[in-house]
């Protein structure tokens, strides 16, 4: 590697080879491999060779002594003391398991558990429900009396509803576009940037400028 590549390995290298030395069911040689290292073998190097014993019934023997080390670099190592547990109870080492599990007990050794996003959530709903229930409180009040002034408000900015002059029919319509009284034919709603005026009696076919005309009748009250 070294003389192809030019790369020196590296701590990185020597676990990736412990790996796979190990799923191919080679323990010994991972073993024989962390011993022979050009350098004093850290807690990456036998927590690689004892995570690969707790795969399955690999060799115990092996498992142990790769624990010792880690025990002995770390003594403390939660993750390392229940991998052992394991490989003690999947050979059927019940003893050992209970002594194990006894000193982690005593010493008050344990796994921290995972946080997920769901508590994290939880937690934060939790800690703000207050506010919450303070704002869905607010808008159950408001609602019902803000929407149909909200909902006025816009559709009076956009349609126009009134009453001929003439003939007294209603009319409703948009207020970008040309209203005509069906029954006497009066504009009786026009754009105020139309050239057009509005008034009785104007017949809307003589001008040629007069945009497209909507015709909106409503029956007499």
């Amino acid at each position: 590697m070294s003389k192809k590549h030019s790369i020196q390995p590296g701590v990185e290298h020597y676990v990736c080879l412990i790996d796979l030395l190990g799923r191919a069911g080679k323990v010994e040689e991972a073993e024989e491999l962390a011993l022979s290292l050009p350098f004093e073998p850290g807690l990456e190097i036998w927590g690689a060779l004892l995570g690969i014993c707790g795969l399955g019934k690999m060799n115990p023997t092996v498992a142990r002594r790769a624990a010792e080390r880690v025990l002995q670099l770390d003594p403390f190592n939660a993750p390392a003391h229940l991998l052992l547990c394991n490989i003690y109870a999947t050979i059927g080492l019940q003893c050992e398991e209970g002594m194990l599990r006894k000193t982690m007990g005593t010493t008050g050794i344990r796994k921290v558990p995972g946080c997920s996003w769901i508590m994290t959530i939880f937690f934060l709903w939790f800690a703000l429900s207050g506010w919450l229930f303070r704002v869905m409180i607010f808008a159950t009040w408001v609602l019902p009396f803000a929407a149909p002034l909200l909902i006025g408000t816009v559709a009076n900015n956009y349609v126009i509803q009134g009453t001929c002059p003439e003939c007294k029919q209603q009319f409703m319509g948009y207020k970008n576009q040309v209203i005509q009284c069906v029954s006497c034919g009066n504009i009786v709603w026009q754009p105020k940037d139309d050239s057009s005026s509005r008034g009785g009696g104007r017949d809307p076919k003589s001008s040629s400028s007069v945009p497209d005309i909507i015709d909106v009748e409503f029956e007499e009250k």
